[in-house]
């Protein structure tokens, strides 16, 4: 084959060629292809007809510099940087005589290798080219194709602009003004939606109404009318996957790291210890937690693994710790309504707000629970602490009562509710009991009406306080009275810290001091600074001894802790005056050190105070009488405030307490106030007749009218239970309305000498059962009201009714339900103390579902009642297994008002 000729130009000059295009023809159909002209591809091979019209949308061929043909084709849009490229294998001979091209040609429109001249817009007109009006006359004319692209005589037209906005038109109308004159907005009506909707004529917020609503109709609209969807989340998507493409593609995906191994540790006491205390210091632990019973658990389970400890990490942790909840949640369900527990649940509640402003509603529940044949136990758990940030109405926290008693399915078995009286506190169980009445497992178990008068364990309308209240509120009057020196707020500003001290102060001036002031003022000195805490503790440590102590200042609102603080006093009265004098030493102005010698207390005055302490002893003595969880509390509750009220009432009529008489007084008055709002509960008389100890009280301290009333209460109680034991047996007769009292139990006569000597017995009563010798329940309950019976020592009654519940079912069905009511609200209480520990300023933004999860899990953990996977080879076991869990329980979320906020 003959060498190529060398390229020239238009002026015949070597340089760059006029670029020529290619493409592959099979003139013969026979399968071979070859090279052809673009100028000669139109109808096939034509003749000569002249020369070639130049044409500034014509294709030309390039060569490559390893000598492979390269075809372009020159693209008729505005991209000039777009070609098509073939190459083919300069080995391979071309026959240019069949594509009607001779050779020269093919070598005067070959393009060179430098990289082409930017051509200009195609919307421009072309300009002939005046370097081709002087070509070589020898050169062999090309012959007339019809170009593709465009001629002289056909002009090329522009190509249509697609309306990027097709898809809002097909959707909504035109746009229109809309609004007052002067603040009239550009928007456009939806054709799809119901009823006149009209949004701002805005791409963007038009295209973000149809992926929101209508993004079915216009996904089908844009493949009817091939258009290309502009919703926001495809043009995202196509974004993404444009980028992704676009990432250069490494080898990372295809390596895997090898992890590396742990270190082997050695163990050894000391090293154990070490890291121990460690992990003690820099989470802020007490020092008494690596004795905990269950660190000292998670220790030895670890310790019997073998193949090491895989520890979870902080998201593993929460949500363990809240599946849990929810499985404990679960089989706790599952034992309130097995028949175990055949009484009803009753419940404490109190709201509290934490120290980082969050509020909560705890809710405890108190049932009896049989664990075994004759094997009685009193059970409290925390069923619920939500917290309540939104509103604390009534309405509301009726709402959260009925629903966390609903996620445990206990509606039909709710008994009574413990709470204070507060007006909220009565609007929300008016609220719960329209809920519990309507409720249709309630209805289905045909249990009686649920009424909250009946149902709240309270006092006077208008206090806020329970039972144990009470004491609270006659003490803090008993003080009050007595001692008119002000309380002192540590956490006041410091001009009212210093108002309080000159108030404080001024006692010092008067003839009879008051000796409750004085020994406030001596503690706020006393804890003033460190030096002088440090002083107090050295003059005990140079007697010998051993654990020193410092005084203690009361607050205003726990008349215990004003209790508190005169018993520490008065332990360390050989140290106070000698404190006194030291500090006052200390002091450089005459004034300042006369001031606080002055504060020293006389022999008579420490007398006082142990007649105070004496006084306030019994009232301290009533309040534990019923702020057990462990013990039935509701029996001892109206003996413990009788108790009280004699004691007072036989020390004021004493000549040596003629200085506490008004005091005394005080208190008195708010106990009867209080007291005898008790009468319109029943329970309290019943959870009396209950206890075997306590079953005769009224005989020796009501009186016979009183006595006979309160017997007629209970059995018009038995019978009533009796006849739902025994269905089939006849109805009961009315025994008609229980006669008023006539006096108060709280009018009795005491002697100076003898505080405690009870009213003379009365003959036996006349009974409702008198009439009725020959009815069957007469026999059961006789047997019981007039037995002898008696508590063994140590024995609680609920593990009494336990062992007599086959001889006395009646009596054992109404202790099932009566005797877990609770007297006061300490169990709520208590887990406001446990949340008050664990939400401190460093751990302030836990979320309401693990602050809940906790502190349920922590008091079922108290109980032995939470729940664990079955282990057969755990020495840590659950003695007391449970049933498994058949059903999920309802969660709810009070935060929303609808009504649909249950969930199963």
């Amino acid at each position: 084959m003959a060498p190529a000729p060398t390229p020239v130009n238009a002026s015949g000059r070597p340089g760059r060629e006029r670029r020529a295009s290619f493409r592959l023809q099979d003139p013969d159909n026979d399968g071979d292809f070859e090279l052809a002209s673009h100028r000669d591809a139109r109808d096939g091979i034509q003749t000569q007809t002249g020369p070639v019209r130049a044409s500034s949308r014509s294709s030309s061929p390039t060569t490559t510099r390893n000598g492979k043909a390269s075809v372009e084709d020159a693209d008729d849009d505005d991209d000039d940087e777009a070609h098509s490229t073939y190459s083919a294998d300069p080995d391979e001979e071309t026959d240019h005589a069949s594509t009607g091209v001779s050779e020269g040609e093919v070598s005067e429109s070959e393009a060179t290798t430098s990289a082409p001249k930017k051509r200009k817009k195609s919307n421009r007109k072309s300009k002939p080219n005046k370097k081709a009006k002087k070509a070589t006359p020898a050169a062999t004319p090309a012959p007339e194709v019809e170009e593709l692209s465009s001629s002289d005589d056909e002009p090329t037209l522009p190509v249509p602009k697609r309306n990027r906005t097709q898809d809002l038109d097909a959707f909504f109308d035109k746009t229109e003004l809309r609004g007052p004159t002067g603040a009239a907005k550009r928007q456009r009506r939806c054709k799809l939606c119901p009823g006149p909707k009209h949004f701002t004529a805005e791409v963007t917020t038009l295209r973000r109404h149809m992926e929101a609503h209508h993004h079915k109709r216009y996904v089908k609209w844009c493949d009817r009318n091939d258009f290309l969807s502009m919703l926001p989340k495809a043009v995202r998507a196509r974004r993404e996957a444009a980028e992704a493409t676009q990432q250069q593609q490494t080898l990372d995906a295809h390596l895997q790291s090898i992890p590396q191994a742990p270190p082997v540790l050695k163990y050894s006491d000391a090293l154990f210890q070490e890291v121990a205390e460690e992990w003690l210091i820099m989470t802020n632990q007490p020092v008494e937690a690596l004795s905990n019973p269950q660190y000292q658990r998670m220790i030895a389970v670890a310790a019997a693994s073998l193949a090491g400890v895989k520890i979870p990490d902080k998201r593993t942790i929460r949500q363990s710790l809240i599946d849990r909840f929810h499985k404990s949640v679960s089989e706790l369900r599952n034992r309130l309504n097995s028949p175990k527990v055949q009484g009803e649940v009753s419940l404490t509640c109190d709201a509290w707000q934490a120290s980082n402003r969050d509020a909560y509603f705890a809710v405890t529940g108190h049932w009896i629970e049989e664990v075994g044949p004759g094997d009685w136990r009193l059970r409290a758990a925390l069923l619920g602490f939500t917290q309540m940030n939104t509103a604390h109405d009534g309405a509301r926290m009726g709402r959260a009562l009925y629903d966390i008693a609903k996620r445990y399915g206990i509606v039909h078995k709710i008994g009574w509710v413990t709470c204070d009286n507060a007006t909220n506190n009565n609007t929300m169980l008016k609220w719960f009991a329209g809920k519990v009445n309507a409720n249709k497992g309630r209805q289905a178990a045909k249990r009686p009406e649920w009424k909250e008068s009946e149902r709240h364990i309270r006092c006077l309308p208008g206090t806020r306080s329970c039972l144990a209240h009470i004491i609270n509120l006659a003490t803090q009057a008993l003080i009050a009275t007595y001692s008119k020196t002000p309380h002192l707020n540590t956490d006041s500003t410091p001009e009212d810290l210093s108002a309080t001290l000159d108030d404080l102060a001024d006692i010092t001036t008067t003839v009879e001091r008051d000796e409750i002031g004085l020994v406030r003022v001596i503690a706020v000195k006393a804890r003033s600074s460190a030096k002088r805490t440090a002083l107090i503790k050295q003059l005990q440590e140079k007697e010998g001894v051993k654990m020193p102590l410092n005084l203690i200042l009361d607050m205003k609102v726990r008349w215990s802790s004003t209790f508190a603080m005169l018993q520490r006093a008065f332990n360390l009265r050989e140290y106070i005056n000698d404190f006194v004098f030291k500090i006052s030493m200390e002091e450089s102005s005459p004034e300042k050190q006369r001031a606080l010698r002055e504060l020293c207390i006389t022999t008579e005055e420490w007398n006082r105070v142990e007649t105070m302490l004496r006084i306030m002893m019994h009232a301290d003595m009533a309040q534990h009488a019923f702020s057990s969880e462990t013990n039935p509390t509701l029996a001892h509750a109206l003996p413990a405030l009788e108790k009280l009220h004699k004691t007072w009432t036989a020390l004021a009529q004493k000549g040596k307490y003629s200085r506490y008489h008004d005091a005394l007084n005080a208190g008195l008055s708010k106990i009867a106030t209080y007291y005898n709002k008790t009468s319109s509960v029943h329970a309290y008389t019943v959870c009396m007749v209950l206890d075997p100890s306590l079953k005769t009280y009224f005989q020796k301290n009501w009186g016979q009218e009183l006595e006979v009333e309160a017997r007629r209460s209970v059995e018009k109680l038995f019978i009533e239970r009796w006849h739902q034991l025994n269905p089939t047996s006849p109805p009961a007769r009315s025994e008609g309305s229980l006669p008023s009292r006539t006096r108060s139990r709280l009018d009795v006569d005491l002697s100076d000498d003898d505080m405690s000597t009870p009213n003379t017995p009365s003959p036996p009563p006349p009974s409702a059962a008198t009439a009725h010798m020959e009815t069957p329940w007469v026999r059961e309950m006789n047997r019981y009201l007039d037995g002898n019976d008696e508590l063994d020592e140590g024995m609680s009654v609920v593990t009494w009714w336990g062992l007599n519940a086959r001889r006395l079912p009646t009596w054992a069905s109404l202790a099932r339900d009566y005797l877990a009511i609770m007297a006061s609200s300490v169990s709520s209480e208590r887990a406001f103390s446990a949340a008050g520990i664990m939400i401190s300023k460093r751990r302030n933004s836990l979320k309401a579902d693990i602050v809940e999860a906790i502190q349920v899990l922590k008091s079922l953990i108290s109980t032995d009642m939470i729940f664990r996977e079955p282990d057969t080879t755990s020495a840590w076991e659950f003695d007391n297994e449970v049933e498994e869990d058949d059903g999920d329980p309802a969660w709810v979320d009070i935060d929303d008002d609808s009504d649909d906020d249950v969930v199963v």
